[in-house]
């Protein structure tokens, strides 16, 4: 009994047997059905591997310790050791899978481009605001639908976004002092004309420095003006009269050319 031939004998006619050099034949060691159950039951191509050998569900195991992996679409990989013993409640296995997160990196994004503006410049904020509030974090991959329509709220909001229209005082106060003088007193003023009529109302807070630009050729348009020279007729009429007299002929002529040499010219 203790042979080679009686071993292959005895195992031919269908005996489960272990060949012992030194003695008799050995039974094998038991085996016991190792079931795995894996939640979420949903899960998609599920592979179990035991000491990195892939089996099938259940598999039949020895009592000792065994590395198990298990693998399934959309998780992470799972990994522990189990003790099977002839106790049968080592014969189930719970295999508790996690979802892989879900991308943020479009969330991200429409933040960082939130972020990025100057809140001040738009008419109203609010919804950006109040849509980056709305993010909600620690999503899965199987809610990764909810996590694209959080970053498409953000660029909707971001979209919507309207500038502030651009400050026109300064324009208004130099086309209120170009309004308040007569044209007619000056030599040219058609520079002036010219500033206000190129007056776009159109800018937003972003094209300030255009709408300065406005209003200070406005004011160089009108510091720029030249009085006409003032209608000197009648002065001139005037010594020509007094230019016609014979200053002897008079007590006291002073006064009249007390009056001449008192003309200002220009």
């Amino acid at each position: 009994m203790k042979t080679e031939d009686f071993f292959n004998e005895i195992t031919a006619a269908g005996g489960n047997y272990r060949f012992n050099s030194n003695g008799t034949l050995i039974l094998p060691a038991p085996k016991y059905a190792v079931s795995f159950v894996v939640t979420p039951a949903e899960l998609a191509n599920v592979v179990i591997k035991v000491n990195g050998q892939e089996v099938a569900n259940p598999v039949d195991l020895e009592a000792g310790t065994y590395t198990v992996e298990v693998s399934a679409d959309n998780c992470e990989v799972f990994n522990l050791n189990i003790t099977i013993t002839a106790d049968t409640a080592t014969h189930t296995q719970t295999i508790a899978m996690t979802y892989l997160p879900a991308d943020y990196t479009k969330v991200d994004e429409a933040i960082a481009k939130a972020n990025a503006l100057k809140k001040d410049d738009y008419k109203d904020f609010s919804a950006v605001e109040s849509a980056v509030n709305a993010v909600v974090r620690g999503k899965n991959i199987t809610e990764q639908g909810e996590v694209d329509d959080m970053a498409k709220a953000i660029e909707t909001a971001l979209s919507a976004l309207q500038y502030k229209d651009a400050d026109y005082t300064k324009v208004d106060a130099a086309i209120a002092k170009a309004n308040a003088l007569n044209k007619d007193n000056y030599k040219d003023f058609s520079a002036v004309e010219t500033a206000v009529n190129a007056v776009a109302r159109d800018k937003n807070i972003t094209e300030q420095s255009e709408v300065n630009a406005m209003a200070q050729a406005s004011e160089d348009a009108i510091a720029a003006l030249q009085h006409k020279d003032a209608d000197s007729t009648k002065v001139d009429a005037a010594i020509a009269k007094a230019n016609a007299l014979n200053k002897g002929n008079y007590k006291d002529f002073s006064a009249v050319e007390t009056a001449v040499n008192a003309v200002a010219r220009g």
